[in-house]
């Protein structure tokens, strides 16, 4: 579907590699959505894991030339990971 093209972007942005960033931002924020509640937000722990996470998704979007979504289709939604990095900052 993608041509001859793919492997060769792919290769050149190591897209696999700032999709392997994405899923695993992804997966901390699930993570840290089912562990927290309001009472452990009290405490730095969960404050410094946000920031952290945070700070990985804005290094990984300085990096992504901007069409990874193209060519990794079912492993990244951005709106959906920020959507669900706002529900977090929301706790």
């Amino acid at each position: 579907d993608f041509g001859f093209d793919r492997p060769i972007i792919s290769k050149y942005y190591d897209l696999a590699s700032i999709a392997s960033i994405y899923s695993s931002i992804s997966s901390s924020i699930d993570q840290m959505l089912a562990n927290f509640n309001e009472n452990k937000l009290r405490t730095d722990q969960p404050k410094v894991s946000i920031a952290t996470t945070i700070d990985r998704l804005c290094q990984v979007l300085k990096e992504d030339p901007g069409f990874t979504g193209y060519y990794f289709p079912g492993l990244l939604d951005l709106p959906v990971l920020l959507g669900k990095l706002r529900q977090l900052i929301k706790i």
